[in-house]
């Protein structure tokens, strides 16, 4: 394994919020599609033996800003899981 290269999964989104993006009216993300690019960045990093960082299982609705991007308690829960990874894997 490179301890240079992680790769940090994808994180489900809020699908009431986000079918269709207000921000956009022809686009939108869902969570079918999101653990399809999830599984496929998780498949390239271990044919690559390169470390992956799950987050599709971490947050919740409530930790989403706008149904897509975490807010900051989204974002202290992905903090703390990478530390975490860090830690266990001896990269700090």
């Amino acid at each position: 394994f490179t301890e240079k290269i992680i790769f940090v999964g994808l994180t489900s989104v809020d699908e009431k919020r986000t079918k269709p993006v207000y921000w956009l009216d022809d686009a939108y993300y869902d969570n079918e599609n999101i653990a399809l690019y999830n599984a496929k960045i998780k498949e390239v990093a271990k044919n690559n033996n390169l470390h992956f960082i799950e987050m599709n299982d971490l947050l919740t609705e409530d930790d989403l800003e706008d149904g897509l991007h975490p807010n900051t308690q989204g974002h202290e829960k992905m903090f703390l899981r990478v530390k975490d990874f860090l830690i266990d894997k001896k990269i700090i």
